[in-house]
């Protein structure tokens, strides 16, 4: 996607909302997707409707991110492979 002319941001938003809505935006959550969070980076820093406005992720993808890169490799799995064994599907069932 050419960031450049992205049409989401610069203009849908803006037009939807109007200039002095998105003004008062703060925070802009994502899940990282870098086809969203490299538009919004790129207008935060040279519209000026965004420049007050902060990116982060969301903390449900925050957590779920960690999850999968810190617990999952430690629960049990099936031999040589990467799906949970029985044991490890309970560890997420309530």
């Amino acid at each position: 996607m050419d960031l450049q002319c992205s049409p989401i941001f610069k203009t849908i938003f803006t037009e939807l909302y109007g200039e002095s809505t998105i003004c008062r935006n703060c925070l802009m959550l994502t899940d990282e997707d870098s086809a969203v969070v490299e538009p919004i980076m790129n207008y935060i820093a040279t519209i000026d409707a965004y420049h007050g406005s902060a990116h982060m992720l969301c903390m449900f993808h925050a957590m779920a991110k960690k999850f999968k890169e810190l617990v999952y490799p430690k629960l049990p799995h099936e031999p040589g492979g990467n799906k949970l064994n029985e044991c490890g599907e309970k560890y997420g069932a309530f």
